[in-house]
């Protein structure tokens, strides 16, 4: 996080505590790489990522070895969560947060999959949606989208990036 811009004197002050990160991301649970297709929920945030896309439960790539959301102290999940700043959790089939694997597929306390920026320009995000904005990445669809039209929801993360620069 701290190649975002996240920490420092101008950055990102909750994911630092006396020189160290208060977020960071630990090795899965499993001890393991994950490679997976699972659901997660877009939560209420003031991430503009994810600007009208509330509530909604989407099928997401994950990918990675070290994917857990970890926390120096409960004080910071606490705050996390009374700030708004969890934005994304992995879900089960009923899309509801769980920690059960394989749905959580890193074992991240609280079911969190991403994290937003207090002023809701920064992601923190460990489900890939840059490998899940095209149709054609997905291994299974609803049968009532357009098999012509390549994009899938995720696609809404990166135009809502792009109207804000465009906008600011």
């Amino acid at each position: 996080m701290a190649l975002l811009g996240w920490i420092g004197e101008y950055g990102f002050q909750l994911f630092v505590s006396e020189g160290s990160p208060s977020v960071f991301l630990a090795e899965n649970r499993c001890g393991r790489f994950e490679s997976s297709f699972g659901p997660v929920r877009v939560e209420k945030s003031n991430s503009i990522w994810l600007q009208s896309m509330e509530g909604a439960v989407l099928g997401l790539w994950n990918s990675h070895g070290e994917g857990r959301f970890t926390y120096r102290s409960p004080v910071v999940l606490d705050s996390l969560r009374n700030s708004g700043q969890i934005a994304v959790r992995y879900v089960n089939s009923d899309g509801q947060p769980t920690m059960q694997y394989p749905w959580n597929p890193n074992g991240s306390e609280d079911a969190v999959a991403a994290i937003s920026s207090e002023d809701g320009r920064h992601l923190a995000m460990m489900p890939h949606s840059d490998r899940s904005f095209l149709s054609w990445q997905w291994p299974d669809y609803p049968r009532d989208w357009n098999a012509e039209n390549s994009a899938a929801p995720w696609l809404k993360m990166f135009q809502n990036a792009y109207s804000w620069i465009q906008e600011n």
